[in-house]
C-alpha cells in the first residue's frame, strides 16, 4: 500500500515530465534565438548589399555585372522569406509548447497539493498502523501463550483419542467375540432342534414305513399261502413239470411275476409293470414334471394348471397341493437332506418350500428368464438353477442369495447333479450337454450336436456313471457314457415318438432300464444292456406321456400325461 500511493514517487515523476518540458521548451526558444540572429545577421548583410549595389551603380556601369549582382539579391530575398516561414513556424510551435507547459505546470501544481494531502494521511495512517502494531505485538504475544496451551490441550486430547480408540478397539473385539459366540451357539441350537426335528420326522417316517412293510408282509403271507395251496392242489392233479412252471410264470398276484426253483416261490427282481394307480384329471393341464424324496413316500408334481400337488403312494391318498394365480411351476427338485423342496417358475423366481410345516421358506430372485430346472446340491445349504437367460446360479439358502453365476453359451433347458461330486450336468437349446464345476463355474466337459433340437431331459445314472438324454426333435434316447466319454447307444423304436419340450426319462431297477413315453400314452421301456426294447407299459390314456419316475426305494414308477393324468405302476 505505501508503495502504491507513495507521494515523493509521484512527485519525482511529475518533475521529470516538466523538466523534460522544460528541456525541450528551451531547446526551441534557443533554436529561435539562433534564427533571430542569423535573421538579423543576413538584413544587415541585405542593407550592406544594397548599400554596396547603389555604390556599384554609381561606380561600374558594366551591365552584365549588375545582373549577377540582381540575381544575388533575389536569391537573398528567397532565402530571407524561407528565413521567415521557418520563424513563423517556430513561433507556433514555441507558442503551443508555451501552452502546453503551461497546462503541464498547473496539472503538477494540482497533484503537487493532492501529493501532500495524501502525505498528511499517510502520516496519519503510519501512526495508526503503528498503534495497530503495538497492538498486534501484544495479541501475538497473547495468541503465542494461548496457542502453546491449546497445543498442551490437543496433545492431551490425542492421547486421550488414542485411549479411547484402543479401548473401543478392544470394547469391539469383545462384542464381535460374543457375538461370533452367540451365533454359534444359535446355530449349535438350531443344527440341535432340526437334527431333533429330523430325528423325529425320520422316526414317524420309519414307523409308517414299519407299517407299511408289516402290511405287506402280511399281504405277501397271504399270497405265499395262496400259492402254496395252489401248488398243493397242482400236485394232487399230478400235472407235469413244464406246466406247473408255466403256469406259475402266467400268474398275476399284484407284485409281478414270480418264479419256482427247487421248490421255493421268490419274488424275482424286475421292473414296474402293472399299474397300482391311476388318477385321471390329476391336474388340470399337461404335467412337466414329478419327483419323490428320497424314502418314496412322498411324491410331487408340477402342471401347466399353475399347481404343485403331493400324493402318498403308500396310503394312496392326497397330501396337499401349492396353488398360484400367476406363474406356472415348472420343475421340481426333493432335498435329501431335509424336508425342503425346491421349484423353478416362469416368473423368473426359485422358491423354496417347507412340505413338513406346509410353509414357503424363502424365494430367490436373479434371473431374468423363465427357470427351467432345479436341483439340491450334496450340501445341504446349496442348490442350483438354470434358465433361458443362458446362465446356471448357485445359491446359499440360509442366505438367500446367489454364491456364483455360470455362463452356460446356451439356454439352460434341464438340469441333474452328481451324488457324490460338485457336478452338474446340463441340457441346452443348441442341443448339446455341458459339465460344469460348482466350485468354481469352470467346465468340465462340452458334447456339442448330441442332438439337432434341444435337450428335455438329462438324467444320471445311479453311480453316476451313465446319462440318459432326451430331444424335442423326438426321435430317439441316447446313453452317454461319462468313463468313456462317449456316446455308449441309441434307444430308438418306431412307436417311440415324442418331442415335448419337457419330455422326462429315467432310469429303471438298478439302472439297467430305461422308462420313457410316447405319443400314443404308453411307456416304452428299453434294457440298457443291448439297447433294445424289452416292453411296452400300456394306459388307457389319450395323452401323450411326459413325465417318468421311478424311486428305487418304494420300487414305483410313476408317469404324467399331457391330459394331467397320473399313473403310478409297481
Amino acid at each position: 500500500m505505501q508503495d502504491v500511493f507513495d507521494p515523493s514517487i509521484i512527485e519525482q515523476q511529475l518533475l521529470l515530465n516538466y523538466q523534460k518540458q522544460t528541456l525541450s521548451y528551451q531547446q526551441c526558444f534557443n533554436n529561435y534565438s539562433k534564427l533571430i540572429k542569423e535573421w538579423n545577421s543576413l538584413r544587415l548583410l541585405s542593407s550592406q548589399f544594397e548599400a554596396d549595389i547603389e555604390q556599384m551603380k554609381l561606380e561600374l556601369s558594366d551591365p552584365k555585372l549588375y545582373e549577377t549582382l540582381k540575381l544575388d539579391k533575389a536569391m537573398v530575398e528567397q532565402t530571407n522569406l524561407k528565413l521567415l516561414q521557418e520563424i513563423d513556424i517556430l513561433n507556433k510551435s514555441v507558442s503551443i509548447m508555451t501552452i502546453n507547459f503551461n497546462e503541464a505546470e498547473e496539472r503538477y501544481n494540482e497533484k503537487r497539493v493532492k501529493n501532500d494531502e495524501m502525505m498528511k494521511q499517510l502520516l496519519e495512517a503510519d501512526k495508526i498502523i503503528k498503534e495497530l502494531t503495538d497492538k498486534n505485538i501484544k495479541n501475538a504475544q497473547k495468541a503465542d501463550y494461548y496457542q502453546h496451551q491449546l497445543e498442551d490441550a490437543i496433545s492431551d486430547k490425542k492421547k486421550m483419542t488414542d485411549e479411547i480408540t484402543i479401548l473401543k478397539k478392544e470394547n469391539y473385539s469383545y462384542i464381535e467375540q460374543l457375538k461370533n459366540s452367540k451365533q454359534i451357539l444359535i446355530e449349535k441350537m438350531n443344527e440341535i432342534n432340526s437334527f431333533e426335528h429330523d430325528v423325529k420326522m425320520k422316526d414317524r417316517q420309519l414307523l409308517k414305513e414299519k407299517e407299511l412293510f408289516t402290511q405287506r408282509v402280511q399281504e405277501f403271507e397271504g399270497q405265499k399261502s395262496k400259492i402254496e395251496k395252489k401248488f398243493e392242489g397242482i400236485k394232487k392233479n399230478s400235472l407235469k413239470d413244464k406246466d406247473i412252471q408255466k403256469e406259475f410264470d402266467n400268474m398275476d398276484l399284484g407284485y409281478g411275476s414270480f418264479k419256482m426253483a427247487e421248490g421255493d416261490i421268490d419274488k424275482k427282481t424286475d421292473y414296474p409293470k402293472h399299474i397300482s394307480k391311476k388318477i385321471s384329471k390329476y391336474h388340470q393341464s399337461e404335467i412337466y414334471a414329478i419327483c419323490c424324496n428320497l424314502n418314496g413316500s412322498l411324491m410331487a408334481t408340477c402342471s401347466g394348471d399353475k399347481s404343485i400337488k403331493f400324493y402318498d403312494p403308500f396310503n394312496q391318498e392326497s397330501r396337499g397341493s401349492i396353488n398360484s394365480e400367476n406363474k406356472i411351476y415348472t420343475s421340481l427338485s426333493f432335498s435329501n437332506l431335509n424336508d425342503y423342496l425346491l421349484t423353478g417358475t416362469s416368473e423368473k423366481t426359485v422358491e423354496l418350500y417347507n412340505y413338513s410345516i406346509n410353509k414357503f421358506k424363502c424365494t430367490l430372485t436373479g434371473h431374468s428368464s423363465k427357470i427351467n430346472a432345479v436341483s439340491f446340491t450334496n450340501d445341504r445349504e446349496k442348490c442350483a438353477s438354470s434358465s433361458d437367460d443362458r446362465t446356471i446360479k448357485i445359491w446359499d439358502l440360509e442366505k438367500g442369495f446367489c454364491t456364483n453365476t455360470i455362463n452356460c453359451l446356451s439356454s439352460c433347458q434341464t438340469m441333474d447333479y452328481f451324488n457324490y461330486e460338485p457336478t452338474i450336468v446340463t441340457g441346452h437349446r443348441d442341443g448339446s450337454m455341458r459339465l460344469f464345476s460348482t466350485k468354481d463355474g469352470k467346465m468340465l466337459d462340452n458334447i456339442k450336436n448330441l442332438f439337432d433340437g434341444p435337450l428335455s431331459c438329462v438324467r444320471l445314472s445311479s453311480n453316476n456313471n451313465y446319462i440318459i438324454t432326451s430331444s424335442t426333435d423326438g426321435s430317439c434316447l441316447k446313453c452317454y457314457d461319462n468313463r468313456m466319454k462317449k456316446i455308449l447307444i441309441s434307444l430308438m423304436d418306431e412307436s417311440y415318438m415324442n418331442s415335448h419340450e419337457y419330455n422326462k426319462v429315467c432310469f429303471g431297477p438298478d439302472d439297467r432300464y430305461i422308462f420313457g413315453g410316447n405319443l400314443s400314452g404308453n411307456v416304452l421301456v428299453w434294457s440298457l444292456d443291448n439297447g433294445t426294447k424289452k416292453d411296452v407299459l400300456k394306459t388307457d390314456s389319450q395323452g401323450l406321456v411326459i413325465a417318468c419316475e421311478y424311486n428305487v426305494i418304494a420300487g414305483n414308477l410313476y408317469t404324467g400325461d399331457s391330459r394331467g393324468c397320473l399313473t403310478i405302476w409297481h
